[in-house]
């Protein structure tokens, strides 16, 4: 038996077991629904004027329609083929083909250009977003395949971020609601509505145990496991594009928004800790140390401004380095690269403010970090050698590693021209782990170019 609620949940009881689950996607009341004939889907309407469709044995959704008023009556064709749907206010009976996203199979060829992609920590998921729809599409890295096609937003989706441990999506939309999915079974596990203005920025903490949201009038933090929000924290910001991020240890967040203010808070109290010079008009750079004693980001008169993070306190200020798009501590917290819009990184030592390396890149990168071994920089396209390897204190020699990067319409590994791309190649929506390229084209397919010591093997999804 299934029941639905005015606050948009769906509750299922089986009446042998007395066993009862709820289940949560529509943002309005409940107010039509039906099983497939099989039983195995459940299609639900709202006030919201959304059709869902939920596979029952692992709770996973899709958004296959929207009425033109509220949905008042749902129901399954006797092949299970498809669902027909009449409205409030409207005589027209619609019908849609029954096609569920978590199957693997899409509907029709993908034609939107891909606007952005996520990889999961764990490197074995990929999830991507277009901008133009409410579609999220989950892929698997190892077999390039299709594992899900998630369509629970009634909005475009905006933003999407993995949790550190790969095992939670997190999305927004402009349906002002953010939601939480299990990354492996494409379920829906929670829906945060958002009253702080339209989610700019989502991060989750590195423990995955704090999501952060930031909008135009300020920052939420949930608890991603349970939906609960833990702090709201109220300030007005007045910038188009919005950063937010957590400490190492999870227990202070920073957010900015260009030309504004950046402020950092206690994420136990809820205490505003520091309201910081504001940033430059293009820049959503900022970045704690690993040892959370420092805080860096590009001020407005374009300079790099580390400062103590407990104390708020300027501790150096670093030469212009035009408009950097992202910033990243060493492993040590000793070294600071930036990566700029002007196609260069650069290295400074973080407590004399001297600059020890420039590195010149092309294309610009948007994700950086270092290395564990701090040899190289991870960004999304490929890795960038800043020292060599150190021997072991037997004097052992590390055996040789390969740096497979992006630069302009070549892959290179080291200095070494490898693999041509052709124009229809050549993007900025890549992601890159340990040799494996991905890209993300204008016609809306993933090429996947994996490359490894001795060989290069190549598997392409279209």
């Amino acid at each position: 038996m299934a029941l639905g609620f005015p606050d948009g949940t769906i509750e299922l009881h089986d009446s042998a077991t007395g066993f009862h689950r709820k289940l949560r996607a529509h943002l309005e009341d409940v107010t039509a629904l039906a099983f497939s004939p099989d039983g195995r889907f459940l299609a639900s309407g709202s006030v919201d004027k959304n059709l869902r469709l939920w596979d029952l044995s692992t709770q996973a959704q899709s958004r296959i329609g929207r009425y033109p008023s509220d949905v008042r009556f749902v129901a399954f064709s006797p092949d299970g083929k498809q669902i027909a749907a009449v409205g409030s206010f409207s005589p027209t009976v619609k019908l849609w083909n029954t096609y569920f996203g978590a199957t693997g199979n899409s509907r029709e060829k993908l034609s939107i250009p891909i606007q952005h992609i996520s990889l999961s920590c764990c490197g074995d998921q990929i999830a991507s977003i277009s901008g133009q729809d409410e579609m999220i599409r989950l892929y698997d890295i190892v077999s390039g395949k299709l594992d899900f096609t998630l369509a629970d937003h009634s909005g475009k989706v905006v933003l999407i971020k993995f949790s550190h441990d790969g095992q939670q999506l997190a999305s927004a939309s402009t349906d002002g609601t953010t939601r939480i999915k299990d990354s492996r079974t494409g379920m829906t596990k929670d829906v945060l509505s958002n009253d702080l203005g339209i989610v700019k920025a989502l991060v989750f903490s590195s423990d995955s145990k704090q999501l952060a949201s930031g909008g135009h009038k300020g920052v939420q933090i949930w608890n991603p496991e349970t939906g609960y929000l833990r702090l709201k924290l109220e300030c007005q910001v007045k910038g188009l594009r919005s950063t937010i991020t957590f400490s190492h240890t999870g227990r202070n967040v920073a957010f900015a928004s260009s030309d504004d203010p950046v402020r950092i808070w206690d994420t136990v109290t809820g205490k505003l800790l520091h309201k910081l010079e504001a940033l430059g008009p293009y820049s959503l750079a900022i970045a704690f140390s690993p040892d959370d004693r420092y805080f860096a980001h590009q001020s407005r008169n374009r300079t790099i401004s580390i400062y103590n993070a407990r104390t708020g306190e300027s501790q150096n200020t670093l030469e212009r380095h035009p408009q950097p798009e992202t910033l990243a501590f060493s492993g040590d917290s000793k070294c600071l690269a930036t990566a700029s819009v002007a196609g260069t990184i650069k290295l400074w030592d973080v407590e004399t403010a001297q600059l020890m390396k420039t590195i010149p890149i092309n294309p610009v990168v948007k994700e950086l970090s270092f290395s564990t071994d701090g040899t190289y920089l991870e960004t999304e396209k490929g890795h960038i050698q800043i020292r060599e390897p150190i021997e072991d204190a037997f004097h052992n020699s590390p055996p040789p590693r390969y740096y497979w990067r992006i630069s302009g319409e070549w892959i290179m590994e080291g200095t070494r021209k490898m693999l041509w791309l052709p124009p229809d190649f050549r993007t900025e929506c890549t992601a890159h782990r340990d040799g494996l390229f991905i890209l993300g084209r204008a016609s809306g397919e993933f090429t996947f170019l994996e490359f490894a010591q001795g060989k290069v093997v190549t598997d392409v999804e279209g």
